[in-house]
């Protein structure tokens, strides 16, 4: 990894990184608000992990990438073999992860009790149903060797 990317498996040090850049550049949250279409007050739940980890929530993936997107940021994934995806939706990074479990032959229940996820929240997942918590995609990816990873391109 670089000094320009953020391992997302550490939300706390991803979150720092936003809303140090996004001091930078003179956002004020409900400016970020505005332009990203992600609500203050959700983007304050997740900056609870810089004041007290007891009251840190995951966000969205879609709003996480909303965010990082705004200031300046992308997503991408990474597999061990240092293969890498562009990523901006769940949908995105799950027909990576499904190519990737299908290859190794697993099923839903063997990625779910490899990454910790239920099958029945995994499920949903696969079929594009559902917008995720970015811990569980973080899971998800980990269980097949894959690295979902901030990249700031300022």
């Amino acid at each position: 990894m670089t000094a320009s990317e953020i391992s997302l498996s550490n939300q706390h040090a991803a979150m720092v990184a936003l809303n140090e850049q996004r001091k930078r550049m003179r956002l004020e949250v409900l400016d970020l608000e505005q332009i990203s279409g992600v609500s203050a007050s959700a983007y304050f739940a997740w900056m609870a992990p810089i004041r007290s980890a007891r009251h840190a929530r995951s966000p969205s993936f879609l709003c996480l990438v909303a965010i990082a997107e705004t200031l300046g940021f992308q997503v991408i994934m990474r597999h061990a073999n240092g293969a890498e995806s562009f990523v901006t939706t769940p949908t995105a990074v799950m027909t990576v992860v499904n190519a990737e479990r299908r290859a190794r032959r697993w099923t839903f229940a063997d990625c779910g009790r490899k990454s910790g996820v239920s099958e029945a929240t995994y499920y949903p997942l696969a079929r594009g149903k559902r917008d995720p918590r970015l811990s569980t995609m973080v899971a998800i990816s980990a269980a097949l060797d894959f690295e979902l990873i901030l990249v700031s391109l300022n």
